[in-house]
């Protein structure tokens, strides 16, 4: 990811590779904040980043809420592949935060290229570069109920003209356990189905644990499993780190 931009009272506008306005929409509904590891499914096609993208920042109207537009244009030889448009729209208010985003993109030689890899560009059925166009959208709800967090997330991507689709949903819990450790568990599911009426359906859990070590230091650990309905073996990973903000 690399951009540059400007900003002012007109909002802000950034230039360059950057992520798409869904990505952060299913990225608030993960409490484990690592939408990247294995254990979740079902966002679809607009969880990745777009190169040689515009993304404009509306100015706040109403407190609380945050407007974000996005087009982005692909890097490859058909004129058309990889294009992508899409919004967000996120409204937080205490302890209720709301966020909805919806793009339009091209298929592109690799459907499913950026952040979470997934069955949602590879279920729909055969997928035309440059012609064959997917609508995506995703909606996050979180309440803060002090002693957990809670959210909940769909996603759905459906191919224009057909009848394929992927839908997916996911249910998340933040979990203070002090004022330096927070536990994280998120689960979530999906279901595709091609223009030949083939099903597929995936699931997925993770678990994370979080401690802060200073104000700018904090390790660790991560379990994460998903699967695949007639795949012969599950994907899972286990991790550990120490981020620092600088």
């Amino acid at each position: 990811i690399s951009y540059v931009g400007l900003s002012g009272d007109f909002g802000s506008v950034q230039l360059g590779q950057q992520w798409k306005p869904g990505f952060w929409v299913v990225l608030a509904a993960d409490p484990t904040f690592l939408s990247g590891q294995s254990g979740i499914v079902g966002p679809g096609q607009m969880v990745a980043y777009t190169a040689n993208s515009i993304t404009y920042d509306a100015p706040s109207f109403v407190p609380g809420l945050a407007i974000q537009y996005q087009m982005g244009r692909g890097e490859q030889s058909a004129s058309n592949a990889g294009n992508s448009s899409g919004y967000s729209l996120t409204y937080n208010n205490g302890p209720l935060s709301v966020a909805y985003g919806a793009e339009k993109s091209t298929a592109a030689a690799t459907s499913t290229s950026g952040f979470v890899t997934s069955v949602a560009a590879t279920n729909l059925g055969s997928l035309t570069i440059n012609s064959s166009v997917l609508n995506s959208t995703a909606t996050n709800v979180a309440y803060d109920l002090g002693m957990v967090k809670v959210n909940a997330y769909t996603a759905t991507t459906k191919l224009a003209g057909t009848t394929s689709q992927h839908k997916g949903s996911g249910f998340g819990l933040s979990i203070p356990v002090n004022a330096s450790t927070r536990l994280a568990v998120f689960s979530s599911g999906a279901t595709g189905t091609d223009g030949s009426g083939t099903q597929e359906k995936e699931k997925g859990t993770k678990y994370a644990v979080f401690h802060n070590l200073s104000k700018r230091t904090m390790a660790y650990g991560f379990v994460g499993k998903s699967s695949t309905t007639g795949a012969l073996t599950a994907t899972g990973q286990t991790a550990f780190g120490i981020m620092h903000s600088f």
